[in-house]
């Protein structure tokens, strides 16, 4: 779809994100970018690292109960827009990474797995579609 937006946002690769971590900058690895004619984007980033989710207070007595391990695997946040469509809000993960099989959030599908490839020039890329649902008319 022409014109959508993709906002991403990701961890770096200590498993720290902006605005949750003060020696990181604000904005980093953080972004919005707008789809072309053909609907297409490309992004630049760098491999993101799992991460452990803050395990203190409630959260921790929960996790700590329950039995979990506090892991996220590493992974890309991204939310989808487009006029007249409903938002998708995601998150792709990536192939042979640990948590796969235990991410304590349960988010992992084999449809948000991705398995990015050496393109012969050291950088690995990888492809996604998105397909937005049109947004009922009131």
């Amino acid at each position: 779809m022409a014109r959508a937006e993709v906002d991403l946002w990701q961890a770096d690769a200590d498993g720290y994100y902006s605005g949750f971590a003060p020696h990181v900058p604000d904005g980093n690895l953080r972004g919005v970018v707008v789809t072309n004619a053909e609907g297409r984007f490309e992004i630049d980033t760098i491999q993101p690292a799992p991460y452990q989710i803050p395990h203190d207070g409630p959260t921790g007595q929960l996790i700590e109960a329950a039995g979990w391990h506090p892991w996220r695997p590493a992974h890309l946040h991204i939310q989808v827009r487009a006029d007249g469509h409903r938002p998708i809000t995601t998150q792709l993960y990536f192939a042979g990474g640990e948590w796969l099989d235990s991410d304590v959030a349960e988010a992992v599908k084999p449809e948000l797995v991705i398995d990015p490839q050496d393109d012969g020039t050291g950088t690995r890329r990888s492809t996604y579609d998105f397909e937005l649902e049109p947004q009922p008319e009131a």
